[in-house]
């Protein structure tokens, strides 16, 4: 097995959003939380590791505050 050299998400960010599973990943992703947890504009969430914001930004409009955060300063 060999390991994988470590990605680089500053350079990969640009480009992050454009592959077609990412985006349905992060739609199912939404649709999975919002299906578990009543979601409500009095909610405040946070989100770590967030990347480029794909699963944030389906949740954002349903909830009153949304904070996202990632260590890649280009996500």
């Amino acid at each position: 097995m060999s390991a994988e050299p470590p990605r680089d998400f500053d350079q990969a960010a640009a480009a992050w959003d454009e592959k077609p599973q990412r985006r349905l990943l992060a739609a199912a992703v939404a649709a999975g939380i919002a299906a578990a947890i009543p979601l409500h504009r009095g909610m405040r969430a946070l989100e770590y590791g967030c990347g480029t914001g794909l699963v944030g930004l389906h949740l954002a409009e349903q909830i009153g505050q949304l904070t996202a955060a990632d260590a890649s300063p280009g996500m």
